[in-house]
């Protein structure tokens, strides 16, 4: 059974959201970052409430970025920081053109 405290704050941010496209006419784009294993594919799960990244207790399991849409925000799921496999210009690449960094 779902918490009615969760459904009102999810109430709260759609409304903000929806303030915010119609202010600035574009979806917001929010990227999740952070190192390898600190969290990023389990928020960005959560806040769709599904698993739609693959988790679990090895590093670079999300393989590319993925961006997915909810309460009108685009939502971007990045590869970890700080493994060989990510350079510095993907990571640039991944916060180009975002509203807001989440860093986990």
């Amino acid at each position: 059974m779902r918490d009615p405290k969760i459904d009102e704050v999810w109430e709260k941010i759609e409304e903000e959201v929806r303030n915010l496209n119609e202010k600035y006419g574009t979806p917001v784009k929010i990227a999740i970052v952070g190192f390898g294993k600190s969290g990023k594919s389990t928020l960005f799960n959560a806040i769709f409430g599904e698993d739609l990244q693959r988790v679990g207790a090895q590093t670079d399991l999300t393989q590319e970025n993925r961006e997915e849409k909810r309460f009108g925000t685009i939502f971007t799921d990045t590869r970890g920081f700080g493994t060989k496999l990510v350079s510095l210009e993907e990571i640039k690449m991944a916060l180009e053109g975002q509203n807001l960094i989440i860093h986990c």
